[in-house]
């Protein structure tokens, strides 16, 4: 079965919804924590503006002065949520509802750079590369042709491939042009595809990372490592941190 899978040098979620990094972490394919992990849109308006941020080291992405705050999810009722209105995006699970807002924008802030400048830095160290999204809305696949064609001027010497599941469609079927993959589902997407996993996503089955030995005998390493930390909760965050 390995010998049939398709190798990949990096594969990230570029969002949609949350579905994608979680079955990505679920399939063992998320090696990092990427910015647009946890985050969600509502129009392909965000798709187009992924460019501008690729262009622009995403340098415009997550300022204050362009945050709209919404009205409380009651899913989480801890967290506040705010619609980036420059990249059409909503921070869904990063910023907690707490009486120094200011403070907490800092470390958030700080913490998504890192995983921008990961971003970038991992797309410049990989060949084939899989972006993945997940919608909960029927999208047309124009949007991430345009995506892929720009990605192509930007990194002409990458290859790059976009996958794209969208659900609560007209009907089942699947657009494929080039590079760009879109599977269109009629079902609603559901608490499953944020929890577990489903069949719509066993293509990811066939997905293989290149490096995957390294990948895990250093994820070991950083599991023996916090496992030595003497304090439970600095140990708890620490494995938060990095995922093991």
């Amino acid at each position: 079965m390995s010998g049939n899978k398709e190798t990949y040098d990096l594969v990230v979620s570029l969002g949609g919804n949350c579905a994608a990094a979680h079955n990505l972490r679920y399939k063992n394919l998320r090696t990092a924590a990427y910015p647009f992990d946890w985050t969600y849109f509502n129009s392909d308006e965000a798709v187009y503006k992924l460019v501008d941020g690729f262009k622009d080291s995403f340098n415009n992405y997550a300022l204050k002065e362009n945050f709209k705050e919404l009205p409380i999810n009651p899913e989480h009722p801890d967290r506040i949520q705010y619609e980036d209105t420059y990249g059409k995006i909503v921070w869904a699970n990063y910023f907690r509802y707490c009486e120094n807002n200011d403070e907490d924008y800092a470390a958030v802030k700080e913490k998504l750079d890192r995983r921008f400048k990961r971003l970038i830095d991992e797309i410049n160290k990989s060949n084939k590369i899989l972006f993945i999204f997940s919608t909960s809305f029927q999208i047309k696949p124009d949007a991430f042709c345009y995506l892929s064609s720009c990605l192509n001027e930007i990194y002409p010497d990458k290859d790059i491939h976009i996958r794209i599941l969208s659900f609560n469609c007209e009907k089942d079927c699947i657009y494929e042009n080039q590079n760009v993959k879109l599977y269109c589902y009629q079902r609603k997407i559901s608490f499953q595809d944020f929890s577990t996993t489903d069949k719509e996503w066993d293509f990811l089955d066939s997905i293989k990372l290149s490096g995957k030995f390294l990948y895990n005998l250093k994820r070991l390493g950083i599991k023996l490592l916090i496992n030595c930390v003497p304090l439970k909760v600095l140990r708890s965050k620490l494995r938060r941190k990095y995922h093991v």
